[in-house]
């Protein structure tokens, strides 16, 4: 049997090695202790997105560009890793197809839940609501939370016995090694940081809104100027420079 999966998430450098990317790429690799030696993971690509990073590769018996399954009459299923990120339109050959069994991995649904932010033009809520229209051909969902699941369900009416949480993958440096009686953190890498520190894990994303931390924490008074601020992220360099420019016109 051929197992199909969507992985233009882990072309696309926006998805690939952030948290979609690696929770993709978890499932993907744990599958193959569960397929059988005749199954094959057939990852389906588009070439205009960009090259699939190599690294990536071992993860599938075979790379394709055709979104659609060898033979009509011969059984398969459908993996969809990121159906809100990309053209839902693309799949639509492997959909609601009576020999295709169709699944799809659930994140959340913040673009509906903050349209101001997100679908603040007509093009982009009009492209959202088709992602949600196609959303409702699967045969399962697998959310990454019980509130994902939830929202699921409210959103699109799917019912419980569609609906399976998986939570979601846990990076290798967020786990706790038990060491005897105590954990330790197996962090590589070691910071020299203040006596007395506020840290903000955040992101480029706009949502996560780091900017009204930083203004916030440039207008404490000066009696709190022993209390610093660390912002871990992946930023670029060019982020990092405008970060600190609003810091300081905020008078950090």
């Amino acid at each position: 049997m051929n197992v199909y999966v969507d992985i233009r998430c882990l072309q696309d450098e926006n998805y690939a090695f952030r948290g979609v990317g690696y929770h993709s790429a978890v499932l993907l690799n744990s599958a193959k202790e569960y397929l059988s030696l005749t199954t094959k993971l057939i990852g389906l690509i588009d070439p205009r997105i960009g090259a699939l990073p190599s690294s990536f590769l071992p993860l599938f018996d075979s790379i394709e560009t055709v979104f659609a399954p060898k033979g009509s009459s011969v059984p398969a299923a459908f993996l969809e890793m990121s159906p809100m990120t990309h053209d839902p339109m693309r799949v639509t050959r492997l959909l609601g197809r009576q020999n295709v069994f169709s699944a799809t991995i659930i994140y959340d649904f913040i673009p509906y839940d903050v349209p101001e932010r997100y679908l603040s033009t007509p093009a982009n809520a009009e492209e959202y609501a088709v992602q949600l229209s196609w959303l409702t051909a699967y045969d399962v969902f697998f959310p990454i939370s019980e509130y994902s699941g939830r929202r699921l369900q409210e959103i699109l009416a799917i019912s419980t016995d569609r609906v399976f949480t998986t939570g979601v993958a846990l990076r290798p440096e967020f786990e706790l090694v038990k060491n005897g009686t105590t954990f330790d953190r197996p962090f590589t890498t070691k910071l020299t940081l203040p006596e007395q520190y506020v840290v903000c894990v955040a992101g480029a994303d706009r949502r996560k809104n780091v900017e009204l931390l930083l203004e916030s924490h440039a207008k404490l008074p000066s009696e709190c100027n022993q209390l610093h601020l660390v912002v871990v992220g992946k930023y670029s360099d060019s982020h990092i420079g405008a970060l600190a420019e609003i810091y300081r016109r905020a008078g950090g």
